[in-house]
């Protein structure tokens, strides 16, 4: 096909490493991509046209195919905490440059006796629903005005819980990948497609990266099986993280399954919606969220309200 893609870039899916890859060189981390022959030879390098990521949306007409990264919610969820949290040197980083600006690493990252959760495991196991009769303790208005001064009166009071709960429902940014989730992107895909209806949506699935990478290689023309080869080398080329505390409690993926019930369900249809992948794939993609949420179906559910 001649037809150019526009990479909708779900951040903490590897969407930084297939936008170095694809050419498009807009990420920081894209120094740490070697050249490779099998990069430099891949199909899709030379279609690529716009890309999507967070606020910023350069997707042309001419983009016929929508290439989209995914990824479990709930792995997903916790590399956001291991990458936002504030002893993360790029972190850091931001966090210097513009404290009042979005002050939430202060507040919900515990770091130097500051702030509510050390590790992923603190956060979820505190992430629990205040209830639909509890009266919030401060408003959306509150989270964007709060700067360092209120920062002791949110964490000495029971705000933590509220404050776990509004960051994994996505109701408060909290240094955007949070925010920016899978209802996010869904939206924009609607969006897209509806101003193009020949448009095609194509995934790309963190865990299974070679496999569809090759598929969509097949897609534009391509003749290789690199998948294997290059994403052993990406991959590899920055499994280092500040954070090794992964692994949750069981209270702590109960609930953090509770908070991202509706996240898991846009997950599941966009699984379905993306053209690349047979009834097969989907189901082990759904399956793995199974194996962190057991009350998960195969099928799209109600999620309860709190």
């Amino acid at each position: 096909t001649d037809a150019s893609f526009c990479l909708i870039h779900v951040g903490k899916t590897a969407g930084s490493k297939l936008s170095c890859l694809l050419g498009y060189r807009y990420a920081p981390t894209c120094r740490v991509v070697p050249p490779s022959q099998a990069n430099m030879t891949a199909k899709l390098l030379k279609h690529h046209g716009g890309f999507l990521h967070m606020h910023y949306m350069s997707c042309q007409p001419k983009d016929r195919v929508l290439l989209l990264s995914l990824r479990n919610p709930i792995e997903r969820f916790i590399s956001w905490f291991n990458y936002e949290h504030v002893s993360n040197p790029p972190i850091i980083r931001y966090i210097n440059g513009a404290q009042r600006r979005r002050p939430c690493p202060f507040k919900v990252f515990r770091w130097q006796g500051k702030g509510c959760f050390k590790t992923p495991n603190e956060f979820a196991e505190n992430c629990t629903s205040p209830g639909p009769s509890m009266q919030p303790l401060f408003t959306r208005q509150d989270w964007i005005s709060a700067n360092l001064t209120t920062i002791n009166h949110y964490v000495n009071s029971s705000s933590c819980q509220q404050l776990a709960w509004m960051v994994a429902r996505g109701h408060a940014e909290c240094a955007a990948h949070n925010f920016f989730h899978f209802g996010f992107y869904s939206r924009q895909v609607d969006m897209l497609v509806k101003k193009r209806p020949d448009r095609r949506v194509l995934g790309m699935r963190t865990e299974f990266l070679a496999e569809d990478w090759n598929e969509i290689e097949r897609y534009f023309g391509g003749g290789t099986q690199s998948g294997s080869a290059l994403f052993k080398t990406i991959l590899n080329a920055s499994t280092k993280k500040n954070s090794t505390d992964r692994p949750l409690s069981d209270l702590g993926y109960e609930n953090l399954c509770r908070a991202l019930c509706p996240e898991i369900q846009v997950y599941k249809r966009l699984l379905h919606q993306v053209e690349n992948l047979n009834a097969s794939q989907v189901r082990d993609s759904i399956v793995q969220v199974m194996s962190y949420c057991p009350q998960e179906t195969e099928a799209i559910r109600k999620c309860p309200n709190h």
